[in-house]
């Protein structure tokens, strides 16, 4: 008598959102294995309004980083002054790409928040 079958069926694999594995769909940068890693960060463009009235500022900005490592959901968190920057803003970070973070080797959807800042060169 042989040891055992050569081939054993095995019924199709289901894939599993985070969610099924007890996991958030979303997950702050805190409970990633290693912390994002940037791969492209194009800087804002410094609006010529703003730049011609000499106004500098910051803006914070929240945003997800998803399991192919691109930006979305986009959002303005606060502003200094308010509404000067947000659109520079808004429209560079979504153009922002990562190595997307892990939990427990499989990447995940995160969340990340960064506050970009605007200077006028003397």
């Amino acid at each position: 008598m042989t040891g055992g079958p050569v081939s054993l069926a095995m019924p199709p694999m289901a894939s599993a959102g985070l969610g099924s594995l007890g996991l958030p769909d979303v997950v702050d940068t805190t409970a990633l294995d290693h912390p994002l890693v940037t791969l492209t960060r194009i800087p804002p463009a410094y609006p010529m309004a703003a730049k011609r009235m000499g106004i500098q500022g910051w803006v914070k900005v929240r945003f997800m980083v998803t399991h192919q490592g691109k930006v979305d959901r986009v959002t303005i968190v606060d502003a200094d002054p308010p509404e000067v920057f947000n659109r520079s803003v808004t429209h560079c970070v979504s153009r922002w790409r990562f190595k997307p973070g892990t939990v427990e080797g499989m990447p995940v959807n995160c969340w990340a928040e960064t506050t970009v800042t605007f200077q006028l060169r003397s």
